[in-house]
């Protein structure tokens, strides 16, 4: 029964993702990649000076490291990336966790901890 819930989460979240970056125009990324942010409950879009934050599903992984919706994602451990494919590259060479630099309300810089196995 747990992991039909989970699967149906996932899905929901894998669809929210497809429908916002059909409504906006955009074409989406790679499914392993949105499927990447999904799992750590992100749904995420490229922007100009990073990666914004669209929705964060409450106590995903995301959530419990302190990423809202607004943010900015800048830099992971230390190597900056201009879009969601160059975040998931430096996803997958993390091992368990990873430093991620973000920006706030579009003048704070935050430094937060996020689990990624």
């Amino acid at each position: 029964m747990r992991k039909q819930a989970i699967a149906i989460v996932l899905g929901l979240w894998l669809l929210v993702a497809g429908a916002v970056f059909l409504h906006a125009g955009i074409p989406a990324p790679p499914d392993k990649a949105v499927t990447r942010m999904a799992e750590l409950g992100l749904v995420l879009l490229d922007g100009e000076e990073g990666v914004s934050v669209l929705a964060v599903r409450n106590r995903s992984t995301a959530d419990r490291a302190g990423i809202l919706p607004g943010d900015v994602l800048l830099q992971a451990d230390g190597i900056a990336f201009a879009d969601i494919l160059q975040l998931e590259s430096v996803l997958q060479a993390a091992h368990q966790s990873m430093q991620l630099r973000l920006q706030r309300h579009h003048n704070q810089l935050i430094t937060v901890r996020l689990s990624v196995h």
